[in-house]
């Protein structure tokens, strides 16, 4: 959706951003720049690194439809309930947001490849295999098929952009992907996000409600979890073998989260 208001925006004649070490699908969107222009050939060839979970959507400008295309070297997955969910998600919220740019026969073709999930169900590249040894941050996977075309997963993705550039992390399909839905139609934020909503008030750190912050599922995490009790620290740290971050209450914490955040493996 970034690609079809950016292009719009975009001024005439200027030149098109490439996927390049200065620049990804992520920082284009950022920066509401618009992405690289991309064709059909190109989704389907950005595609070739998954086992499954994933589509191609195409507006057929002739039948004046949405249409999703799916792999016959693909297996049919439970993760392609989520899939079909997102393809319906999306072709509302295009029609709803950008009604002049899908008008029938007056209407170019559009495409996107769709993947959806616990996780991407990607495989893993030459290019992956040497950025684990090295570290992704230093060695980014810039490799064809990374740079042909987004992919809009909606689940989680991976923590590094660099790592597979081309995907890019959607709501999850459900409540997360109705929120935008109900956005769309009325302008106001679903209940199931109304807790996110704050007030105008300054509340201090001692005034905030406890809260975990998991990045992933929870389902392998909160069924360790008695109801009503609460985790004690050094049981998720027997369940997990790794350290959890744990910060001081002061006036650094907010800064201290955010700088180890991102060191976290899954979102």
């Amino acid at each position: 959706m970034n690609y079809i208001t950016a292009q719009q925006k975009h001024a005439k004649g200027a030149e098109n951003p490439t996927i390049t070490d200065g620049a990804t699908y992520h920082s284009l969107i950022d920066s509401k720049l618009p992405l690289p222009p991309y064709n059909v050939k190109d989704v389907v060839a950005s595609t070739v690194v998954y086992n499954e979970a994933l589509a191609l959507l195409i507006y057929n400008p002739a039948d004046d439809e949405f249409l999703l295309s799916y792999s016959r070297r693909h297996p049919w997955s439970a993760e392609n309930e989520a899939l079909l969910e997102s393809f319906k998600g999306v072709s509302y919220l295009l029609r709803t947001l950008f009604p002049q740019r899908f008008q029938g026969m007056k209407s170019k073709e559009f495409s996107v490849a769709l993947s959806a999930g616990t996780f991407p169900h990607v495989k893993t590249t030459d290019c992956v295999k040497q950025a684990f040894e090295v570290g992704v941050e230093k060695q980014p996977c810039f490799e064809s098929h990374f740079t042909r075309s987004p992919i809009l997963h909606f689940g989680n993705v991976f923590s590094s952009e660099h790592m597979y550039p081309n995907i890019i992390p959607m709501p999850k399909p459900g409540k997360q992907l109705g929120c935008f839905q109900h956005w769309a139609e009325t302008k106001t934020v679903c209940d199931e996000l109304q807790h996110l909503v704050y007030n105008d008030g300054v509340l201090n750190w001692d005034e905030l409600s406890p809260e975990v912050m998991w990045r992933g599922e929870d389902y392998g995490y909160m069924a360790n979890v008695p109801p009503g009790e609460k985790p004690s620290y050094s049981a998720l740290r027997s369940k997990l073998h790794q350290d959890i971050p744990v910060w001081e209450k002061d006036n650094d914490v907010p800064l201290a989260f955010q700088e180890e955040c991102s060191t976290l493996l899954s979102r």
